[in-house]
């Protein structure tokens, strides 16, 4: 049997500890994790200390997920238009 994803059978309000939230984007790596905290123009969301541990709040996990899909659409947008061709100069 497959294994549910935990972090998606939450509520939006749901605290993800750094393992959920490693494995919402894609069991990316726990140094991607930190390179992603340490990029402030990236705009990840900071983390909630409870006793010393980081806690993610899902709903905006989703909400930085959902502008880096919106971001990545329309960086590919701009690549497909082309500017117009001008002939080159002779002389």
């Amino acid at each position: 049997m497959a294994r549910k994803d935990a972090a998606a059978s939450l509520d939006d309000d749901a605290l993800l500890n750094s393992n959920q939230v490693r494995e919402f984007f894609g069991n990316v790596s726990a140094i991607s994790l930190w390179r992603w905290l340490k990029t402030k123009e990236l705009g990840f969301p900071r983390p909630i200390k409870i006793a010393s541990r980081n806690y993610w709040i899902r709903r905006e996990l989703v909400a930085f997920r959902d502008r880096q899909r919106a971001r990545a659409c329309a960086d590919s947008a701009v690549k497909h238009v082309r500017a117009p061709q001008t002939p080159a100069s002779n002389g």
